[in-house]
């Protein structure tokens, strides 16, 4: 079989008319394996290629298959390896399985023995251990852990003495392993030992918003000298001002303001983004399914695929998507993409949901970021649509923690077992000051990103349910320095 994949167009072609075929492993082994060892010019290359096309549309069942073939080759590099093991991670980024995640971990190590200043393969390995979703009986991890967190800082080091990285890159590197080294130390009673990491990380960047609140830890603010709570006490992060993200889109060009101040602060909250009477219409042609569906069903929120009968689900399907085209929220995702993510496909979550709120809520939404444990995926948007009136006492609406977070904070009530967990109550605590609950009216448009903390308002009477919905799309790579393209941990 000829390949013709001579340049990024023959590619592309190829990959839509072989798409189907390349889900099929056994396909992929004979094909792609059959060409590369048939001498070809530059081989390596042109799969390589197929490889990062199908990266880039997220087709991660065939990236996985052809990354293998790939991998098996005899003059295949580290970088590799380390993209087929960055794939798998991604492709069960969202799975809490451990069962999915530890072969991307068996990868990452045998790219490190092959490559040493592998800085992302370390960091992958430190957060699997930190991110351990089960409870761990053995101390070894704790060991390979920490070893993996000290690689990528003496790299950086060695790096940063012969100019090889970024500054900005070296800064984000540096900060995730000195969070995880600070995590460690946590788990292990050592709140000097977390205080010393916390603090090198505000010696570099005064407004962290993760060291602050970790600071604030009783053990460790008590391991804390009086002059160094001084340094924390100052150099606490201003609160974002509500009135930064709020913006009324008078026309098309506005977009661009808007997606500035998502750059910003995390999140933007555009005012009468959909016509109302659109809205309006959708509300009252689903409401009753809605309401019908609720009564039926334990919880307030669920995807739209599980409504029944199929019929409606499908109608509301259909009506959801005619006003999300119609209106200029595709511009928005899609310039938000290219900015950040050039040559990135944008895709939809496949996780949309409708929620209804009152005060019988027997499961509001506590206090949150909206990142998965495994993968980082940091890389999406949530965009909330109101489709009734809510906030500030009417209907349930959200509740917004603005200060800006660049990582993530695992909760015990999400994620008991994972060491770097704290208390939802100590979050509210360090954030009380931050809270913003805006009024929101059919049309609006909330959009944030997966670190900013939000939760679902709380109100003991309201005078109707709220009715949303809330759409997830993804662009960009997902694991720490996928696919190398900036050489920067997605954060």
């Amino acid at each position: 079989m000829v390949i013709n994949v001579s340049d990024s167009e023959a590619c592309e072609h190829w990959i839509d008319d072989h798409i189907h075929d390349l889900e099929d492993e056994a396909w992929c082994r004979g094909h792609l394996s059959a060409w590369a060892s048939a001498g070809h010019a530059s081989p390596l290359e042109r799969l390589r290629d197929i490889c990062e096309t199908l990266l880039q549309r997220h087709a991660l069942t065939q990236a996985g298959h052809c990354y293998r073939v790939l991998t098996e080759h005899p003059d295949s590099s580290p970088e590799d390896l380390f993209n087929r093991a960055a794939c798998a991670m991604q492709f069960r980024g969202l799975a809490r399985n451990d069962h999915y995640w530890r072969p991307s971990l068996e990868l990452f190590r045998v790219v490190t023995k092959r490559n040493p200043a592998h800085v992302a393969a370390w960091m992958n390995i430190g957060h699997y251990w930190l991110n351990a979703l089960q409870p761990i009986e053995t101390g070894e991890w704790r060991t390979e852990a920490e070893g993996a967190f000290r690689n990528v800082i003496k790299t950086l080091n060695r790096w940063g003495r012969v100019g090889h990285f970024p500054q900005e890159h070296q800064r984000r590197y540096r900060q995730e392993a000195l969070l995880g080294l600070a995590h460690l130390s946590m788990a292990s009673g050592d709140a000097r030992g977390a205080a010393d990491s916390l603090m090198e990380i505000l010696a570099h960047t005064a407004d962290h918003a993760v060291a602050h609140c970790l600071l604030r830890w009783p053990d460790i603010w008590r391991a804390l000298a009086i002059s160094e709570r001084e340094v924390v006490i100052r150099s606490r992060s201003t609160p974002i001002e509500p009135s930064c993200l709020v913006h009324a889109l008078s026309s098309p060009e506005g977009i661009e303001e808007c997606i500035q101040t998502l750059h910003t602060y995390g999140a933007v909250l555009i005012r009468g983004f959909f016509p109302r009477q659109p809205v309006d219409r959708f509300h009252q042609k689903h409401r009753d399914t809605l309401l019908h569906h609720r009564r039926h069903n334990e919880g307030e929120a669920w995807r739209l695929e599980k409504v029944e009968p199929r019929d409606d689900a499908s109608s509301i399907t259909v009506d959801l998507s005619h006003l999300i085209d119609g209106s200029l929220l595709p511009r928005l995702i899609t310039l938000y993409s290219e900015q950040r993510h050039p040559g990135w496909s944008v895709i939809p979550h496949q996780a949309n949901h409708i929620q209804l709120r009152d005060e019988t809520d027997q499961r509001p939404e506590p206090i949150h970021q909206d990142h998965p444990v495994h993968g980082k995926q940091s890389t999406f948007l949530t965009c909330w649509i109101p489709l009734t009136p809510c906030g500030n006492g009417l209907a349930p609406g959200v509740e917004l923690y603005l200060e800006r977070f660049q990582h993530p904070v695992h909760l015990k009530s999400e994620f008991p077992a994972a060491l770097n967990g704290l208390p939802d109550g100590f979050i509210l605590e360090h954030l009380h000051a931050h809270r913003f609950v805006p009024h929101f009216e059919p049309g609006d448009l909330l959009v944030f990103d997966p670190m900013l903390f939000h939760k679902t308002e709380t109100l003991s009477r309201t005078e109707y349910p709220r009715i949303s919905c809330d759409l997830r799309f993804q662009s960009g790579p997902s694991a720490f320095g996928y696919g190398d393209q900036s050489q920067s941990v997605v954060l």
